[in-house]
């Protein structure tokens, strides 16, 4: 008998595991944003590949599997040179689409460009503990801030040359978001943690209770894939080629940080 309140319960637990921006958000905005609502659909469909990879793995009792320093290490050094060549990407993108074409324009537009990552990495992971002890209000005000202002001084595009993606085929788009959530070991700690969790709340739980667990997270995990690739599709219409260019910027810088932060999480323990 299919327990409901688990199925619903793991169903939200998909969305909130899916929900907060990172690597992958990144780069379906960025693929989404130059080609459309499909592009993005298949970085997010792909992504799941990994999700239900790690949930299986978690659910089956093997996170030891990867929870081997050795292993961690490997799937980060993968992980991380799959960030940083997309990173590379986007910001040849934005390079390529430059209205002020010159080493010293593009490295105030990579300043600007920082600045707003910095403000966008506040918001969503919190400022400095020496920042946010002055106020609860004051870390999200200075996130969107330097957000705001990093966004709207960094350079300009060519009108009507829009940067395009790479990986325009079907297939890479969905490769890409697979290998970005392969290659992200930290994913099974979410489940040892939390899965884990609703799952030892159940009285003797059986098989059937881990599938619906696992069918809930998944079916969570694709309304998620739809909801952001429709957001992207839907706001692709209203912006400009300047837009473009700012996507791919700061996409490039926040995809960079993620691969140090991978490898600084990785090689810290």
């Amino acid at each position: 008998m299919v327990n409901y309140s688990l199925f619903l319960t793991s169903l939200w637990v998909g969305i909130v595991f899916c929900a907060p921006p990172g690597a992958i958000t990144a780069e379906a905005i960025r693929r989404g944003a130059a080609r459309g609502f499909r592009p993005a659909l298949l970085v997010e469909f792909g992504s799941l590949v990994g999700d239900a990879t790690w949930a299986a793995l978690a659910l089956l009792g093997l996170a030891f599997v990867v929870q081997n320093a050795g292993m961690q290490a490997a799937l980060a050094l993968v992980g991380a040179g799959l960030l940083l060549y997309l990173a590379r990407s986007a910001l040849k993108d934005a390079h390529a689409a430059t209205a002020q074409p010159g080493a010293l324009a593009f490295l105030t537009d990579l300043a600007w460009g920082g600045l707003a990552v910095v403000g966008l990495v506040w918001l969503i992971q919190g400022a400095p503990a020496t920042i946010s002890t002055q106020g609860g209000w004051l870390p999200w005000v200075l996130g969107a801030v330097l957000f705001v202002a990093g966004w709207q001084r960094s350079g300009r595009a060519v009108p009507h040359a829009l940067p395009q993606a790479h990986g325009g085929a079907t297939g890479s788009d969905f490769a890409t978001g697979a290998a970005l959530s392969l290659g992200n070991p930290w994913n099974i700690v979410f489940w040892v943690g939390i899965g884990a969790k609703q799952l030892a709340a159940l009285e003797n739980p059986q098989w059937s209770d881990h599938l619906t667990f696992f069918s809930g997270f998944m079916a969570g995990a694709v309304v998620w894939c739809f909801f952001m690739a429709g957001l992207i599709g839907f706001g692709r219409r209203f912006v400009t080629p300047t837009f473009f260019r700012r996507v791919n910027l700061v996409c490039g810088l926040l995809l960079g940080f993620f691969a140090l932060q991978l490898l600084a999480e990785t090689f810290r323990r």
